[in-house]
C-alpha cells in the first residue's frame, strides 16, 4: 500500500512518498500552501495511486494541541472528502529538527548550499514530512 506523508504548515506543505509495500518513506516535494494546493495533492495523489494519507499532527512539546491544529484538521477534512483516500494522523514532533540535523551531519551541509533555496536549512518541510511518515510506517 502506497501512502502519502504531508507536513503541513502556514507556508509549506512537505509531502513525502512510501514505496508500494509502505516500509520505507522517502522525501517528494515541498509545496507552496496556496489556494491551488488541494488540487496540487490530488493531482499528486492519482499519479503516485496513493491509498493512505498521514497527516502530521500539530503538537506542543508536552502533546497538546498547539494553534495549527485547527487548520490541520480543515485541511484533513477536506483532503480526505475531496480525494476519497483515508487520512489518519500522526505525531511529527521534533520531525523539523531530526530533519534539519542530517544536513550538518557528516558534511551534508556547507555554505555554499546557502544559496541554493532547494537545500537551504529552512527548506526541511519533505524531510520532516519523511521522518514523520516512516514512524507511521514503522509503528504499523
Amino acid at each position: 500500500m502506497k501512502h502519502l506523508g504531508i507536513d503541513y504548515g502556514t507556508k509549506r506543505i512537505g509531502l513525502a512518498i512510501s514505496d508500494e509495500s509502505g516500509s520505507f518513506a522517502f522525501p517528494k516535494k515541498i509545496l507552496e500552501n496556496t489556494k491551488e494546493s488541494i488540487a496540487q495533492l490530488l493531482e499528486i495523489i492519482s499519479a503516485e495511486h496513493i491509498e493512505k494519507i498521514i497527516i502530521g499532527n500539530s503538537l506542543d512539546k508536552t502533546g497538546v494541541r498547539n494553534a495549527l491544529m485547527d487548520d490541520v484538521d480543515a485541511f484533513a477534512e477536506e483532503l480526505q472528502k475531496l480525494s476519497g483516500i483515508p487520512v489518519e494522523m500522526q505525531d511529527e514532533r521534533f520531525s523539523s529538527v531530526f530533519a534539519k540535523s542530517m544536513d550538518f551531519e557528516k558534511g551534508n551541509f556547507n555554505i555554499a548550499n546557502l544559496k541554493n533555496k532547494n537545500v537551504s536549512p529552512d527548506r526541511i518541510d519533505d524531510r520532516a514530512a519523511a521522518i514523520m511518515l516512516q514512524r507511521y510506517l514503522d509503528k504499523n
